[in-house]
């Protein structure tokens, strides 16, 4: 039993402290290539739109960020008092770390789709 537990300590624990950042790079990688594709000819042939694409990838990568802090959150309390213990307490040191840079991605996740929006590309051409 006790070996099943730290094994979904490991998988929330890694999933808590990799989804938003992971999430965010999908979301700037596919939406600059997406961005791309529109300003190219071919793009303004097929009549193609930005920003009803920015709004589900930033949706999808706002979704993940919040996931990652949820695993992150439910580990930090089921090893809130394994500071001391070394699988137990990396643990909790990691979610830790991933509360603030969740909230932070999430941020970042957030901006980057209304800078998008709001900017939108291929304006004047």
């Amino acid at each position: 039993m006790a070996r099943r537990t730290i094994l979904s300590h490991e998988f929330l624990q890694w999933f808590g402290l990799l989804a938003a950042p992971v999430a965010w790079a999908t979301q700037f990688i596919v939406g600059h290539g997406y961005a791309a594709t529109v300003c190219s000819p071919a793009g303004a042939q097929w009549e193609l739109r930005v920003t009803g694409w920015e709004i589900v990838l930033t949706a999808v990568a706002a979704a993940v960020a919040v996931l990652g802090e949820a695993a992150s959150y439910v580990v930090f309390r089921q090893t809130a008092g394994a500071q001391a213990e070394v699988p137990g307490g990396r643990h909790h040191f990691f979610a830790y770390a991933s509360l603030g840079g969740n909230v932070l991605f999430l941020c970042i996740i957030l901006l980057t789709g209304i800078g998008v929006l709001y900017q939108v590309p291929c304006i004047g051409s």
